[in-house]
């Protein structure tokens, strides 16, 4: 009988995808921008906060959530 070996597909991040809690605007913010100001903590979640393009309120970040 052949073995078979689970795995894993690598994706590298290229945007955050947030729903404004204040308007519910969906945006999509570059990863790279976002990363160079939260570091690693992005990945963990609840690291800091981006503004929404259409209100323009401050937005904290939650949990995170991979797609």
């Amino acid at each position: 009988m052949n073995k078979k070996a689970d795995y894993v597909i690598c994706s590298i991040p290229d945007h955050v995808n947030v729903t404004c809690p204040y308007c519910e605007w969906e945006d999509d913010y570059d990863w790279d921008e976002i990363y160079s100001k939260m570091g690693s903590g992005l990945y963990y979640g609840n690291c800091g906060s981006v503004e929404c393009e259409y209100c323009k309120q401050e937005i904290q970040l939650g949990e995170c959530e991979y797609d």
